[in-house]
Parts: C-alpha cells; sequence; structure tokens
C-alpha cells in the first residue's frame, strides 16, 4: 500500500519497488475521472485556419465558465511557435495565471519540445 498521496487530487504514490494495488491503482484512476468530469472542452471553429487547424480551444468547467483558454499563435500554420494558456478564475471572466509554450519542430513537422514560460 502506498503511503504517500499527491497534493492536489490524493493520488496513491509509489517508490519504484512498492507493489501496487489494484484497488489503490483503480482510486487513483477513479480520482482523475471525477476531477477532469467536470470540465469540456470547446473548439472555437471560428479559428479554424486554411490548412486545418484550430488556433483557440477553450476548457469550461462542468458549470460552463471558462477554465482555461490555449492560443496558438507565431510561425505559419501549421507549425505555430507559441501556445498561450490562460487560466481563469470561478467566475470565468478574469486571468490569474498564464502559461506561454515555446514549441520546436522537426524536420517532419512534430513537436519535439515545449518550454513553459509563466507569467
Amino acid at each position: 500500500m502506498s503511503t504517500y498521496k499527491t497534493t492536489h487530487l490524493g493520488l496513491h504514490s509509489w517508490a519504484g519497488t512498492d507493489q501496487v494495488s489494484r484497488l489503490e491503482f483503480n482510486e487513483n484512476f477513479a480520482a482523475i475521472d471525477a476531477a477532469l468530469g467536470n470540465y469540456r472542452k470547446q473548439v472555437d471553429t471560428s479559428t479554424k485556419d486554411a490548412k486545418g487547424i484550430y488556433t483557440v480551444v477553450n476548457y469550461k468547467r462542468g458549470d460552463g465558465t471558462l477554465y482555461m483558454k490555449s492560443t496558438l499563435s507565431g510561425g505559419t500554420s501549421p507549425n505555430y511557435t507559441t501556445d498561450t494558456w490562460r487560466f481563469y478564475d470561478a467566475s470565468g471572466a478574469t486571468v490569474v495565471k498564464t502559461i506561454t509554450w515555446t514549441l520546436t519542430y522537426d524536420t517532419d513537422g512534430n513537436v519535439i519540445d515545449a518550454v513553459p514560460a509563466v507569467s
């Protein structure tokens, strides 16, 4: 049995040599499912670029208020160089935290690095 639980969701955490019980493993999945079940992703279809990339995605709470907005910018589609995440207070109106990710791509156009800057 794990003796440590994570701060936010109270998930079981194990050392590399610990035996993991199915009960604890299933409890972790149930906690994650419950936490994410109150959020939904909503794509702003008006932001679809010429190459079919949605540049704005809103994440909303169960009550419909905005939780987080992800906005792609910089570079050229589909290789945007910046992904800005804005997190909102409980009312969904005021930005409380912003994380700006600088994206780097390989020659095939796959993201190979994302460096965050928090403000």
